[in-house]
């Protein structure tokens, strides 16, 4: 199993990540988060967009409160 769907995320990393899943873009995030997520692999770049990966979007899935307003 990967570990980006396994290790804990800090609030602020989950927020990141549920942002990026809804296409906000990386300026309104920590560049500290974006690039753990990116260590993580559950997120890339393409172009000059931060996206999901598939680790990314099975990760964002296993949140509990996504759709809540958080992220």
């Amino acid at each position: 199993m990967e570990r980006g769907l396994l290790v804990e995320l800090s609030r602020n990393e989950e927020s990141a990540l549920g942002r990026i899943s809804v296409g906000i873009g990386q300026s309104e995030m920590r560049p500290r988060d974006v690039a753990r997520l990116k260590l993580l692999a559950l997120v890339e770049m393409r172009g000059s967009a931060v996206v999901l990966t598939p680790i990314g979007v099975r990760r964002i899935a296993k949140l509990p409160d996504v759709g809540s307003g958080r992220a």
